[in-house]
């Protein structure tokens, strides 16, 4: 995963961009707005911050975003 800025990631993994900011909000990531720009770091939290809020263990798994 490479930095990306709030707008892309939501294309990316097809959710509204408004979806998108309350989860990073939920993953105790810091405010944004579309323009920002989420670090691989950041990704990778709130992806785990997802995983677990979903039940999912998390371990070493890495997750590939297409």
């Amino acid at each position: 995963m490479a930095e990306k800025t709030v707008k892309e990631l939501a294309q990316m993994v097809q959710k509204p961009v408004e979806k998108l900011l309350e989860q990073l909000a939920d993953a105790g990531l810091p405010q944004r707005n579309a323009d920002s720009v989420i670090s691989e770091a950041e990704q990778e939290q709130l992806v785990s911050h997802l995983q677990r809020s979903h039940g999912q263990q998390t371990g070493n798994t890495k997750i590939t975003f297409k």
